[in-house]
């Protein structure tokens, strides 16, 4: 993605097009061949963290089809038939939370959801889900996460307190897919850990 991760108000058309996406290019003539974008307008730095695998899939048809598999940090598996990028597993352009926005901002409306593979690693939290090694951390933590703003995977980055989950870590990260191809299992590493973060205008970072 461009910089900076977090704020994306002066990206232009390009940054915006491939950014978060997965690129096909004409191995002999560099050209585009086709792109598909994993997460729009990507303020969250869920930018795609590793290779993707190659490998053939049955549709919903019982058609088989020469797939490319992408993790992503936001704990959604993505299937595209690698001649066309075209999904092979359900995907849908869902609404997602738009306010309150950082200064100068303009967050997309929708955002990609892979429904058609299972999700790993981003079950939304919960004041229940704050932990804490004595009874006194768990407080603590409970407290900074009423403090804080929270709506879900696609959260708005802003001036005030946020919190990201899952977060820049994952979800899945670096950490490629392994298939077995004997049993037809895949397997894949994720993490769990929020982050809770905010935003700094210029204007303050001076001070």
């Amino acid at each position: 993605n461009g910089p900076p991760d977090y704020w994306g108000g002066e990206r232009n058309a390009v940054k915006e097009k491939f950014g978060s996406s997965v690129v096909a290019l004409d191995a002999s003539t560099g050209k585009l061949r086709w792109s598909q974008q994993l997460v729009h307008h990507d303020v969250w730095d869920y930018d795609v963290p590793s290779q993707p695998v190659l490998y053939d899939v049955t549709n919903a048809q019982g058609q088989k089809v020469p797939a490319l598999i992408q993790t992503t940090k936001t704990g959604h598996i993505f299937v595209m038939d690698r001649r066309t990028g075209a999904f092979v597993t359900e995907v849908k352009e869902t609404p997602v939370p738009t306010s309150p926005q950082a200064q100068g901002e303009r967050l997309s409306p929708t955002q990609p959801l892979s429904v058609g593979m299972p999700v790993i690693g981003a079950e939304p939290l919960t004041e229940s889900s704050m932990w804490g090694v004595s009874p006194f951390d768990q407080l603590y933590c409970r407290i900074k996460f009423k403090d804080s703003h929270y709506q879900g995977m696609f959260t708005p980055p802003t001036e005030q307190p946020y919190i990201e989950w899952p977060s820049l870590l994952g979800g899945m990260n670096w950490g490629g897919i392994s298939i077995d191809e004997t049993r037809n299992l895949m397997f894949v590493n994720d993490m769990r850990m929020a982050l809770r973060m905010s935003l700094v205008t210029r204007e303050e970072a001076r001070k």
